[in-house]
């Protein structure tokens, strides 16, 4: 009896709790849905006789009670013409790798519906400024962009679209969008490309019959002062002097820095089935860093070549003895490995003697010291 109690009291206990949550469930959708304005066809007879005859919002009424936003104006009979301005507000970088970009835009069209004529007995403002609210009431072109990827509205704080009514039914419509729309890069001469990118609009389901957008004369496209870091630069600073810091030539960190880039460079940009001129820019590049460290093994085995140096040595020895030091020159001569220095130090100094001497006759320091580089550079150690 206890055990049956036991289960009675845990299932009762576990169906109001259950009831409990869906009610703050509920409760907490409540509050986050916005509240639901009806268009004046949908309210009801009471409700449209509360507002004030002569008010603002009793012109709406009597405007939009028999408004059916799904017919265009003019049906069947002339196009809608539609109007479009629009104003870049910023201007995202273009993607290589994705090849996209993204704008931030205000988007204004501006049409004419007969139905939407202010009353002659309207003595106000030629101008209605509307919430945004009552632009779901509204016939509107179906306008879309064809090369978009991604696109939404804003709504800090509060939606940002504004809607005017005009005395003589005109509309205008003004929204603020964020748009990300593709760019097919062709890349072929990068990084000296130019590239094109289109911002297409078109009507999803209407024909040029029924309805067509022109640009707004005047000014139909505006951008503010926008710079692209990629593509667009506004300065150039050239500077020209002497670099007197000494870096150490080794052309293998040349090709390691090239090697580097290649590998940078073909992560950032999308793989192509053609060749681009950067690809051959580096291609170059690489085989002009190969090609010296080839030359540079190349001289090296020639200078270090031991039937090239004896000879080096047997013709400085004869020049010696010629000028009457070959006496003195075979005591200081340490090729047989007996003396101190090596062979190379010994023959590098004999030379550096000889040029010295031979500069003393023209009395110029400065042809010694061109003629010690020569041989240091000449002789390896």
């Amino acid at each position: 009896m206890k055990f049956l109690l036991a289960i009675f009291f845990l299932v009762s206990f576990s169906l109001w709790m259950e009831e409990v949550y869906s009610k703050e469930k509920s409760s907490k959708k409540g509050k986050g849905k916005k509240k639901q304005y009806l268009c004046p066809s949908q309210q009801s007879a009471e409700d449209l006789a509360r507002v004030p005859a002569n008010s603002t919002s009793n012109i709406l009424n009597r405007l939009l009670l028999s408004y059916d936003p799904r017919i265009r104006p003019n049906f069947k009979g002339i196009p809608v013409d539609v109007a479009v301005n629009i104003f870049i507000n910023s201007f995202g970088s273009i993607q290589e790798t994705t090849m996209d970009y993204r704008v931030n835009i205000f988007l204004r069209q501006k049409w004419n519906d007969p139905r939407l004529k202010l009353p002659n007995d309207w003595r106000g403002s030629d101008t209605l400024t509307v919430d945004p609210t009552m632009f779901k009431c509204l016939w509107k072109p179906d306008l879309f962009f064809a090369n978009e990827k991604n696109a939404n509205f804003h709504d800090v704080t509060q939606e940002n679209i504004l809607l005017f009514i005009f005395r003589d039914g005109d509309v205008l419509v003004s929204m603020r969008l964020s748009i990300t729309l593709s760019c097919p890069l062709d890349l072929t001469l990068f990084p000296m490309d130019t590239q094109r990118c289109k911002m297409q609009l078109e009507s999803f389901g209407y024909t040029t019959d029924d309805l067509r957008f022109i640009w707004q004369s005047g000014d139909p496209v505006q951008l503010e002062k926008i710079a692209l870091p990629q593509f667009d630069i506004k300065k150039e600073d050239i500077e020209y002097g002497n670099c007197t810091k000494y870096y150490k030539g080794t052309g293998i960190f040349s090709v390691l820095s090239l090697a580097s880039e290649c590998t940078t460079l073909a992560a950032e940009l999308p793989k192509v089935s053609y060749v681009k001129a950067l690809d051959v820019w580096l291609i170059v590049c690489l085989l002009f860093g190969f090609a010296s460290l080839v030359e540079y093994a190349v001289v090296q085995v020639m200078l270090n070549n031991p039937k090239r140096i004896e000879a080096e040595k047997a013709k400085i020895a004869k020049a010696e003895q010629a000028e009457g030091k070959g006496g003195n020159a075979a005591k200081k001569n340490t090729v047989n490995g007996t003396g101190d220095s090596c062979p190379h130090q010994h023959f590098t100094d004999l030379r550096f003697e000889g040029c010295i001497k031979d500069a003393d006759k023209t009395e110029s320091g400065f042809e010694a010291f061109t003629c010690i580089l020569a041989q240091a550079h000449l002789i390896p150690w």
